[in-house]
């Protein structure tokens, strides 16, 4: 069961903040802050790819959607980021429920995460913010994760 949970601390923390500076991608369509913040919050986003070890000799590709050969099975998993300032997270594979904050710096090329109970702080780089796919990567943890609307 401990393993269980730092297997999806890992997921959430890869998943949900350390994004990387790939400035050409980040807000193709050069948005406001506020259209970018809507970007994130106007739907649910599903999991399309998670990658770990990314970057790495050793980078393995444990869920991509459609594919047979998935070690974990993240489609009904889900991210909601709202507005307020929450969000929440639903990975159905590791019974995993998880509601904390988030915000957006640096320019919109970095999503932190936090959680007050737990004191879980996590920092993604944005590979990609556009209206049609999210991408970021948590340095930390070596974790790339590609989201889209549902």
């Amino acid at each position: 069961m401990a393993y269980k949970k730092k297997i999806v601390l890992s997921i959430m923390v890869t998943c949900c903040i350390s994004l990387s500076n790939c400035k050409k991608d980040i807000n193709e369509d050069n948005s406001s802050p506020q259209e970018t913040e809507n970007i994130l919050t106007k739907d649910t986003l599903k999991f399309d790819t998670y990658i770990v070890f990314w970057n790495t000799s050793y980078e393995r590709i444990v869920y991509k959607k459609g594919s047979n050969a998935n070690s974990w099975n993240l489609d009904n998993a889900w991210y909601k980021f709202d507005s307020n300032g929450s969000y929440k997270l639903c990975i159905p594979f590791f019974n995993w429920n998880h509601q904390a904050l988030w915000e957006l710096s640096d320019e919109n090329k970095t999503l932190r995460t936090w959680d007050t109970a737990t004191t879980f702080n996590q920092t993604a780089n944005i590979l990609k913010l556009s209206k049609d796919t999210i991408e970021w990567v948590n340095p930390e943890s070596k974790v790339f994760c590609r989201l889209l609307p549902k």
